[in-house]
């Protein structure tokens, strides 16, 4: 790649990142949906880091004060870039918009990366030829149109400007890295499965939805190439045990949260069944004709793909095709969602929407590699005219969702509500949502009588002194219950339990008085956790940074 072609990728990449983020760099934001979740998210980092708690875990301004483990839930290693900003003195609104900024530009250069390696990988332009104007190969010039396609596509900028689902914005990143370490192991000489690491270690930090459709799908791509697979099994289990232990951080506590109770996902289903939220294309679905429909679709793409084999004809293009389109069908209720919501786990995607992410992907690689077919004839005239062409939609679907939102615009010095925690999924299954976000945040008597001579709260410890306490006391404290609190009574430990209202319960026998402390410490698991993804991560660095240094020596040896 010549420092021509580098220059023009760069610059081309960085305006159009910039174009698609430009309400980024207005004094007021649109705030709806999921928006004001996660900007609490961003101000519990911030607020924790300020109080020295690198690793907060429980967001403790959350719910009222009451605290909130959304981080033990959902990932949030990437907030903390715009949890620095915060910290640092930046408005919110102000240091979400760079981060969205940030992000953006990050999705274009990831993109446009993978997609030119994974282009090379498949030799797919081998045989072509394009017109003698061009200065950019046919691998560049394809990256270059999907990685526009990409930033454009309208499923992206919902999520930004309308959504406000900033996981699945971060997942954009990562998706691509994904599939071109499939490539890098299927069909590269070396069967690297580095990338396929750090695209899935990536997707895990983003957003555990997606890594977990992407786990899916990669799942099913193994099952249906399994003697190749079998083949490359040292590498596919190289990615799959690095993924694990680079993600231990997150998962081991999150499994441990999970089997410590109940939440309101495991009772409450906040968000419906996987029928009643795909998107609504025919009124009353028959479930017998859901079924027939995509019966006759498969057996129709299955008769096609070995015909085209047969023909000796590419059938990678028809094989692209028919998964954008059958993606596109499975987001809507002409898929049987019926039958698939019923094997475990398959709920915990939420939406069948969220399958876009896919489509995106998919689509803008499909749509680029149908307009290079055109444009490798052309001049590069026209190949700047069509990029401009893209971008100018992109700007035009990024201005109707501005507009579509603009009801909900909110000044650069906006806060959240303290209560902002989405659909509260999180939330134990005792928990009295509504009860809780009206009550005063103070320590109650369940058993007992007791004189409060003080109650204060910082970040994730309270401080209760008292006086004058019956022999026999039980208090309830206004922190809903979570496995890792602790309590000390004059710094001697005392045992935490859960009220029949979710929050933390305290039993205090024959004490008058004293001084209650109550923090969340990190659990025997997390430091475990932490230890394993530290342990692996500088391990894999310093065998990249070894096998760098062979390589060049090789080199300079002429070996």
């Amino acid at each position: 790649m010549n420092s021509k072609s580098v220059l023009f990728v760069t610059i081309t990449l960085l305006l159009s990142s910039a174009v698609f983020c430009f309400p980024c760099f207005n004094d007021t934001a649109n705030i709806l949906d999921d928006m004001p979740f996660h900007l609490g998210r961003i101000r519990s980092i911030a607020a924790n880091l300020q109080a020295g708690n690198i690793l907060p875990t429980i967001y403790g301004d959350a719910v009222n004060n009451y605290g909130y483990a959304a981080a033990l839930f959902y990932p949030d290693l990437w907030l903390y870039i715009p949890a620095i900003l915060v910290w640092s003195g930046l408005e919110l609104i102000r240091a979400y918009q760079i981060f969205l900024l940030l992000v953006t530009l990050a999705t274009s250069f990831t993109m446009y990366y993978a997609t030119n390696r994974m282009m090379q990988n498949l030799h797919i332009f081998q045989n072509y030829q394009q017109h003698q104007g061009h200065f950019l190969n046919m691998e560049q010039s394809v990256s270059l149109l999907a990685t526009i396609f990409y930033l454009a596509f309208p499923y992206r900028l919902i999520n930004i400007y309308l959504r406000g689902a900033l996981g699945e914005i971060l997942a954009f990143i990562f998706l691509p890295l994904v599939f071109c370490g499939l490539t890098e192991i299927f069909y590269s000489n070396k069967r690297r499965w580095q990338m396929l690491t750090v695209g899935m270690v990536g997707l895990f930090y983003s957003h555990i939805i997606s890594s977990f459709m992407v786990s899916i799908f990669i799942a099913l791509i193994v099952a249906f190439n399994l003697r190749s697979a079998w083949q490359l099994k040292s590498a596919l289990m190289k990615a799959g045990i690095f993924t694990a232990l680079l993600g231990a951080a997150f998962l081991l506590p999150l499994i441990e949260q999970m089997q410590s109770n109940q939440f309101y996902y495991n009772t409450e289903n906040p968000f419906g069944s996987l029928s009643e939220q795909a998107l609504a294309v025919i009124s009353t679905p028959d479930p017998s004709m859901l079924i027939a429909i995509n019966i006759t679709v498969l057996a129709l793409f299955y008769f096609l793909y070995n015909w085209l084999k047969i023909k000796s004809w590419d059938p990678g293009i028809a094989l692209l095709i028919f998964s954008t389109i059958y993606l596109t069908l499975m987001t809507s209720n002409l898929f049987p969602w019926f039958i698939l919501q019923q094997v475990p786990f398959i709920k915990y995607i939420q939406f069948p929407w969220r399958i876009f992410l896919f489509v995106s992907y998919f689509a803008s690689l499909l749509c680029a590699l149908a307009s290079m077919y055109y444009l490798s004839k052309m001049r590069a005239f026209w190949y700047l005219i069509f990029g401009a062409m893209i971008i100018t939609a992109g700007i035009s679907l990024t201005a109707i969702l501005i507009q579509l939102s603009s009801v909900h615009a909110k000044p650069v010095n906006y806060t959240p509500p303290a209560i902002s925690v989405g659909r509260g999924e999180y939330l134990p299954a005792k928990v009295k949502f509504a009860e809780i976000i009206k009550q005063k945040a103070v320590p109650t008597t369940l058993v007992g009588e007791v004189t409060a001579d003080s109650y204060s709260r910082s970040g994730n410890i309270a401080e209760f002194v008292f006086s004058n306490a019956s022999s026999k006391l039980s208090l309830e404290f206004p922190i809903i219950y979570y496995k890792g609190y602790i309590a000390y009574l004059n710094e001697e430990t005392l045992p935490v339990t859960e009220s029949k209202n979710g929050l933390i319960q305290l039993s205090i026998n024959a004490t008058t008085s004293g001084r209650l402390i109550v923090r969340y410490e990190h659990t025997v698991v997390q430091i475990i956790a932490y230890i394993i993804t530290l342990i692996t991560a500088l391990s894999m660095i310093f065998i990249s940074l070894k096998s760098n240094s062979c390589n060049d020596f090789n080199k300079k040896s002429g070996v």
